[in-house]
């Protein structure tokens, strides 16, 4: 019986090109929903130029996420010339990547807002910081999945091409 042979994954310039291109438009999608349902619950106002702040905040989440995937592109190419190119390690990079921002996000908020009182005083907002930081790994992790299947393919093994 011959032992299986590890399976390994190789990519391209363009297709990894293509992965950051889709996980840009993907997380922009993303932030474009939230806003939809933030609009239809009526925690933003519809008054005049709704358009337009809309349209703003399209092109600003997609100018974030292009920056945010050119911020880890580097630690994605380094672990891939040390050959660390299995699923895995797209979903720990996007879920660190993200996790980070979502921390930093909510830290600097954090500073921003008075601790005593209010909606959102005291534990409550730590909470709140903790449930944003998840959720924003969560979501750079299905978005580190997804660059990652679009970048990589199969290499045959040295057994199947001899």
């Amino acid at each position: 019986m011959k032992p299986k042979a590890k399976r390994t994954y190789r990519t391209t310039l363009a297709r990894a090109l293509l992965g950051v291109g889709v996980g840009t438009l993907v997380g922009t999608g993303v932030i474009a929903a939230l806003a939809g349902a933030m609009v239809l619950t009526g925690a933003v106002d519809r008054g005049p130029g709704l358009g337009a702040r809309f349209a703003a905040l399209l092109l600003l989440a997609a100018l974030a996420w292009l920056l945010a995937m050119g911020l880890v592109s580097p630690l994605w190419w380094w672990l891939d010339r040390r050959g660390h190119r299995r699923w895995v390690s797209g979903v720990l990079v996007g879920g660190a990547g993200m996790g980070l921002l979502g921390a930093a996000w909510s830290a600097q908020t954090l500073r921003a807002m008075p601790l005593s009182g209010g909606f959102v005083g005291g534990l409550g907002y730590y909470l709140g910081a903790a449930v944003l930081t998840l959720l924003c790994a969560a979501l750079g992790a299905v978005l580190g999945w997804i660059v990652w299947r679009i970048a990589y393919r199969k290499a045959p093994s040295v057994a199947e091409v001899f």
